[in-house]
């Protein structure tokens, strides 16, 4: 039991170190766009690669920070209707919800991963300006979505465990 606890702090960890680097990606993506127009109106001299590292660096941001954002359950919910609900309600929509997350995102994972593979096997590359292995954009989506499937499952466990107190106290 230690040792599934030590796991689950060790990807807490994760989840909070990958939106934290979400979050300088977005700061970095920033200061790049913001010395590419810099660069254009003062030198006449645009970066190439500024639009393709932004867009690059957004790509990562979004699926880094997906899991710490469930993690500090700072997404958005409709609370002026959960707020009304009984606890044992609230419990199984919370149940439901990430349970529809772990399917959507294990789809995605999956998806991922054989995108990932394919590329890997072709050599495919970017068709932007700066060329690159293809690979090294596809594989933030198993990256991101495992760090949500991971957040989901522990949501989920925690709203079985609410449902299963209710049901034992309310026989």
């Amino acid at each position: 039991m230690k040792v599934l606890l030590r796991i689950a702090r060790l990807l807490d960890r994760v989840t909070t170190g990958c939106g934290y680097c979400g979050a300088f990606l977005i700061l970095a993506g920033m200061f790049g766009i913001s010395l590419d127009v810099f660069s254009r109106y003062f030198f006449n001299r645009p970066f190439g690669v500024a639009f393709d590292i932004s867009r690059w660096t957004l790509l990562y941001a979004t699926l880094l920070m997906g899991g710490w954002v469930l993690q500090e359950d700072g997404h958005i919910k409709i609370d002026i209707i959960l707020v009304r609900l009984k606890e044992r309600t609230r419990a199984l929509v919370e149940t439901v919800t990430s349970l529809l997350i772990i399917l959507g995102c294990l789809a995605l994972f999956y998806q991922g991963i054989v995108s990932v593979a394919e590329q890997l096997r072709s050599g495919m590359e970017t068709s932007d300006t700066t060329v690159i292995k293809k690979f090294w954009l596809t594989m933030s989506i198993p990256l991101g979505s495992s760090l949500l499937i991971w957040q989901a499952l522990k949501r989920f466990r925690a709203s079985i465990l609410t449902l299963v107190a209710f049901w034992s106290s309310h026989p």
